[in-house]
């Protein structure tokens, strides 16, 4: 009996977990975006000092002095700017041979189409543990207090989302328990934002 009242107590906690999903469609491409890009490559050798000196000499005339870059967004050429040593380890059991690791660097501009504006779609979500009419009890406060608006910023696009709509994702029934559940709602904020760069 006391293990059933501990168990109910803890089901009917407030579980709130608030996770974001966002959907989003684009308006018309308006908008050209650049940003900096920067990648390595690394390139690895085994040897004494010297013969790493020799290697590197042999293959610096072939190393690409630029490179494409597209992330599915951004796009455009990086050039070779430099290399360095990124790491240098003696091969145990030897004194003088080593495994080299040179990170040669390219960077560039790049630039991206994008739109405008967007129209995004925001799920929030929270879970409650408790019988029927506790769910509905708490759903109805918290739909009470529910902010109406949310604000959205991804560091690209920034505006205000309203709240549209609620419904339930799932109800699961608690293990040793007859009528007691995790109830989980998603609520939709749904809004255009406009690209502030």
């Amino acid at each position: 009996m006391l293990f059933k009242k501990s168990l109910l107590k803890k089901a009917c906690m407030l579980l709130t977990l608030v996770m974001i999903i966002t959907f989003s469609s684009i308006g018309a491409f308006a908008v050209t975006d650049t940003k900096t890009v920067t990648e390595n490559t690394y390139v690895q050798y085994a040897g004494t000092d010297v013969q790493a000196d020799q290697f590197i000499n042999q293959i610096f005339p072939n190393i690409s002095k630029t490179r494409n870059y597209n992330d599915g967004v951004y796009s455009g050429t990086l050039n070779y700017s430099r290399y360095y040593v990124s790491s240098k380890t003696l091969i145990q059991g030897t004194s003088n041979i080593y495994i080299w690791s040179w990170a040669f660097v390219y960077t560039g501009e790049v630039t991206a189409e994008l739109p405008d504006t967007k129209t995004v779609t925001e799920l929030q979500h929270m879970a409650y543990g408790g019988r029927d009419g506790e769910a509905a009890t708490f759903l109805s406060s918290i739909l009470a207090v529910r902010p109406q608006t949310i604000n959205y910023n991804d560091g690209t696009y920034s505006g205000t989302l309203s709240y549209t709509r609620y419904y339930l994702e799932s109800k699961t029934l608690i293990q040793g328990t007859s009528d007691v559940y995790i109830w989980k709602w998603a609520f939709v904020y749904e809004g255009t934002v406009t690209y502030t760069g």
